[in-house]
């Protein structure tokens, strides 16, 4: 029970760590970013976030089941699950903070009217 918890307060029961960017973000870029060059930046930026996020999820996925195993034992303290679980939620600050972070570079690096029509509410809410 505990587990299920932690995965589904940890990772979002599966769904996406990038939730502070609509579902087809890149795509949107490519729609309405027209510099060339600015475009490929933001992809690239937008892609490493990707990245980084992928790879945060699956460190914090391996915590998750190291937390687990320990569960399980029967020796197992309680000072043993709350360093496992306080390096568990200071790993996923890490990853939110590093989100947020370029989510801010990135919106420095939009236009005004390009950024209010990829954050438009109809833009927000597609797929939802």
């Amino acid at each position: 029970m505990l587990i299920a918890a932690l995965t589904i307060l940890l990772l979002g029961g599966g769904s996406d760590s990038l939730w502070l960017f609509p579902e087809d973000f890149a795509k949107q870029i490519k729609n309405v970013v027209t510099e060339e060059m600015r475009q490929a930046e933001l992809l690239t930026v937008f892609n490493d976030i990707k990245k980084n996020a992928d790879s945060y999820n699956g460190e914090i996925g391996k915590m998750v089941e190291e937390i687990s195993i320990l569960n399980r034992r029967p020796d197992a303290t309680e000072t043993d699950l709350e360093q496992s679980i306080q390096s568990l939620l200071q790993k996923r600050r890490q990853m939110q903070s590093e989100i947020i972070d370029a989510r801010l570079k990135m919106a420095s690096q939009f236009h005004q009217n390009e950024w209010e029509k990829i954050f438009s509410e109809d833009s927000a809410t597609k797929g939802k």
